[in-house]
């Protein structure tokens, strides 16, 4: 990470107008928590770029990290009409996790039938996500079909969804257990997200952040917008991270 920014420093300094530079550390910033830093570098970028589908659809990302959904959908839907195909997964990641938050299971469908393997998941088990949702009673019917042998995701792919399911604890110990395992399904930009805030909260968070390698990069460079120095420790899960104004 520290690597990384500092060459992202060097490189702004040679060519503060270059897009594509403020874009890539855009990514950096939002995987590392900083996310009014990331939103600042991804409005840049589209500010010296604004015709590309991909700058397009990273602020959107940011946007929707920050819980902004509206302004999320407005760059999202932009990046698809200037190109990028609503065939892959980034394409519609942002409306997929948006009605995930709303709860549109029909919305959610009706891309994975599009694009299978944008979940990886039966049309039936997102209906039973969506069942949980809304009645807490029938989370062991949808845990049995997650422990079942053929369930498509194995152990190290879950934490996403429990992430996004609510189910913070489980997806903490999925991260810690499975941390130096390439099979698990950690993008750090989701730690930061609306969904990443009660496990931001937990006390096993401090340690998945060490292992990640976070804290010396924050140490030199800044901390997240979610994350202090407490003595020794580290506390988490505090702040609104949604953009001011």
């Amino acid at each position: 990470w520290a690597d990384a920014e500092a060459a992202f420093f060097f490189a702004t300094a040679m060519d503060p107008d270059d897009p594509t530079t403020h874009h890539w550390h855009s990514l950096l910033l939002r995987n590392t928590g900083r996310l009014e830093a990331s939103l600042d570098a991804a409005q840049t970028a589209f500010d010296l770029d604004p015709a590309s589908p991909v700058i397009n659809n990273n602020l959107a990302q940011v946007y929707m990290t920050m819980g902004y959904d509206e302004q999320a959908l407005r760059y999202a839907r932009s990046a698809v009409e200037l190109g990028l195909s609503m065939g892959n997964d980034q394409g519609n990641l942002v409306e997929m996790l948006i009605a995930f938050r709303s709860n549109d299971m029909d919305r959610i469908i009706e891309f994975n039938q599009a694009n299978p393997q944008s979940t990886g998941l039966p049309d039936d088990f997102l209906r039973l996500i969506g069942a949980v949702m809304h009645d807490e009673s029938r989370w062991p019917e949808l845990q049995a079909k997650i422990n079942a042998e053929d369930f498509p995701i194995s152990e190290p792919g879950l934490f996403k969804l429990y992430l996004y399911i609510g189910r913070s604890k489980l997806a903490l110990e999925i991260a810690l257990k499975y941390v130096d395992s390439d099979d698990l399904n950690l993008d750090p930009s989701d730690l930061w997200s609306l969904e990443g805030a009660p496990l931001r909260r937990l006390p096993g968070f401090s340690q998945l952040v060490e292992e990640l390698d976070l804290v010396d990069y924050w140490k030199q460079y800044g901390w997240p917008d979610d994350c202090r120095p407490a003595g020794e420790a580290i506390q988490c899960g505090f702040a609104d991270l949604r953009a001011a104004g």
